[in-house]
């Protein structure tokens, strides 16, 4: 049987829809540490293909190859799935997919993905008051505290050093009339506005909201952390917090 010219479609990131993986699609989008990666693509017309396969280099290994595996033929096209290993942190990976037919071979263009990993953020390095915000330093990003009203607090993270005035460390300079240095030691800052007491653990890092009274409202249970990709980039942040068992939280979808 004689087939049009044979074509190969791999898109890695598909339409990033946040719900919907398409077929040609790389599985996860965007891996991470000790997943492992499944590299979708498509050759048309159905059946014009009879081997696809990958090629692959990291940056901490040699050359390799993966073969592909048909799924099914759908739609006027053949659909195949290539398995690639798991990957350590911030390993680099370059890829193309290859497929044969009756015509020769043909490749896709080169791919390249950053394999992510999680960075948390530990101890507080440094701390002080400056145009109205609470700034933590840590050793890998930034907290502004912010305290609009003595009744609420905003957060704000920041991948990376802060530049800080040259200001004494611990200082409050700046400082609200309504905020005010409840206490400073070796273990933990604990800083109180007229509504709210904010206790800041040094080691590591660790915030915890309570009442004036000393109940709890939010209390940290581990330290930021960043998902760090291609050069470094944030990706995305996490940070975990426990409230009573009686608190409601709406409007979050």
């Amino acid at each position: 049987m004689d087939y049009p010219s044979l074509q190969i479609v791999h898109k890695p990131l598909g339409l990033e829809h946040p719900y919907h993986q398409e077929a040609t699609e790389r599985t996860p989008r965007q891996p991470r540490a000790g997943q492992p990666v499944t590299l979708g693509a498509a050759t048309t017309p159905a059946g014009a293909a009879y081997q696809v396969w990958a090629t692959w280099q990291s940056s901490a290994g040699e050359q390799r190859t993966a073969r592909g595996v048909w799924i099914e033929d759908k739609e006027g096209r053949s659909l195949w799935r290539v398995h690639l290993p798991a990957f350590g942190a911030g390993e680099q990976v370059i890829y193309r997919l290859h497929a044969l037919g009756n015509e020769g071979e043909i490749h896709t263009p080169q791919f390249s993905f950053t394999s992510a990993y999680w960075q948390t953020a530990g101890d507080l390095v440094e701390w002080q008051f400056t145009d109205d915000n609470l700034v933590l330093q840590q050793d890998y990003s930034t907290i502004a505290i912010h305290f609009p009203q003595p009744n609420q607090v905003r957060l704000r993270l920041t991948l990376g050093s802060a530049v800080l005035p040259e200001l004494p460390r611990g200082t409050l300079a700046g400082l609200s009339q309504s905020i005010r240095l409840a206490r400073e030691d070796s273990e933990e800052i604990v800083v109180d506005t007229t509504s709210l007491r904010l206790r800041i653990r040094r080691h590591p890092l660790s915030l915890a909201l309570e009442f004036p009274d000393g109940t709890p409202l939010l209390r940290q249970v581990s330290p930021p952390a960043w998902l760090l990709g291609e050069a470094d980039r944030a990706l995305a942040v996490r940070m975990e917090f426990e409230s009573p068992p009686d608190e409601g939280y709406y409007g979050f979808g």
